[in-house]
């Protein structure tokens, strides 16, 4: 799962944009005449290199991919949301969670305030970090 802020990164629409913007780029490049290229500092036979560091090929495996993936995702959200939603409202506090949470998970978003109250992200026993040791050595010798 994702936090709020994070992008899908492979969907069919940026590839397509993608494609569009370079066709554009392609054009409008090999619009300019000879003098113009040479001011940019490029020689006409370069404008395909240039195109494609731009904005590289997009193949329609990759986009197919991307709408597989965002399929299973989707569908293993649903399955978690409808299984979330089984529990009653003890339970959900139990793993922190709150039945308004449940929404959220089933759209792919996992609440960022619930990543710093897992002890797994170095908050150790009782709230107290397990690196302070660390951190004072690196303080004091800075």
């Amino acid at each position: 799962m994702k936090n709020m802020n994070d992008d899908k990164s492979r969907t069919a629409t940026p590839s397509l944009n993608t494609w569009w913007k370079r066709n554009r780029l392609s054009r409008e490049m090999h619009g300019l005449n000879d003098y113009m290229l040479a001011d940019i500092g490029i020689r006409r036979d370069e404008i395909p290199l240039i195109v494609e560091k731009s904005f590289p090929r997009v193949r329609i495996m990759d986009v197919l991919a991307g709408w597989l993936d965002t399929w299973i995702e989707t569908r293993t959200n649903r399955q978690a949301a409808r299984e979330l939603a089984t529990f009653d409202d003890r339970m959900l506090a139990d793993i922190g969670l709150g039945r308004s949470d449940i929404s959220a998970i089933e759209k792919g978003y996992y609440p960022v305030r619930h990543l710093t109250s897992l002890p797994i992200f170095g908050t150790g026993v009782n709230g107290f970090s397990n690196t302070d040791a660390v951190n004072d050595d690196h303080q004091r010798a800075a």
